[in-house]
């Protein structure tokens, strides 16, 4: 159990500000089981992925760091109650994508810095192009280009997972 916080693409000063900022945004929660945030700045925003306990698995979302603590919040808030326990927000699918044409993928890369394989996992749609998309590696943190179904990269849902 416990919280764990990884950051990558920032100065060193800026880590205890930002780790602090997450703490304070998960709270009490951290003690309800094991989780991992992971955030990488890029430019002037933060990419964050945050796994929890049930439903709290894989939630990403990008914001600049003036509303990280907020957005946080609002992104574990989004759970909704289902069978007396809350189930994770998905955003909704197109009517035009049936989801049985949609697959994940799991994209095996290695970590030009460290070396590490590690995985990128991503739903595509047959006939989507791909496109390039920032990831740190799990190993490392160090951020590079891989390349991603293009709906993913735009709504940035992927992730990227040790082998």
């Amino acid at each position: 159990m416990g919280l764990q916080i990884l950051i990558a693409g920032c100065a060193a000063d800026e880590r205890p500000r930002v780790e602090n900022t997450v703490r304070r945004a998960i709270g009490a929660r951290a003690d309800s089981g094991a989780w991992s945030v992971s955030l990488v700045k890029l430019g002037s925003e933060w990419s964050v992925t945050i796994d929890g306990p049930e439903p709290f698995r894989g939630l990403s979302l990008t914001t600049p760091e003036i509303r990280l603590q907020n957005a946080i919040v609002e992104a574990l808030s989004k759970t909704k109650p289902a069978a007396g326990r809350p189930a994770a927000a998905r955003p909704a699918r197109p009517a035009t994508s049936p989801v049985s044409l949609t697959s994940e993928t799991r994209d095996r890369h290695r970590c030009p810095q460290c070396g590490a394989d590690f995985l990128v996992i991503y739903a595509i749609q047959p006939g989507e192009p791909t496109t390039k998309a920032p990831v740190a590696c799990p190993g490392c943190w160090q951020v590079t280009q891989v390349p991603v179904s293009e709906t993913a990269a735009q709504h940035q849902d992927y992730r990227a997972e040790a082998v």
